[in-house]
């Protein structure tokens, strides 16, 4: 297996990542307390992905800075 390799962020990209960062760690940590609490549906499931990859929580964003950063890295290696 091989380490995940140090990723160079644009600027533009480390803003996006500081933006979404603590709204996608206060989103996962309410909802794992309420799932651990009242049981997880896949009803539930399906909105936690859907609300997750929305602009409001921002997964979605994070990860294409990850994508473009890691593609960025393997068109240099």
């Amino acid at each position: 297996m091989k380490p995940v390799p140090n990723l160079q962020f644009t600027e533009a990209e480390i803003n996006t990542l500081i933006r979404y960062q603590t709204k996608i760690d206060n989103y996962l940590r309410e909802n794992i307390l309420k799932w651990l609490r009242e049981g997880l549906t896949d009803s539930a499931w399906e909105s936690h992905k859907t609300r997750a990859e929305s602009d409001s929580v921002g997964i979605g964003s994070v990860q294409k800075v990850y994508q473009a950063a890691y593609d960025r890295y393997l068109a240099e290696n």
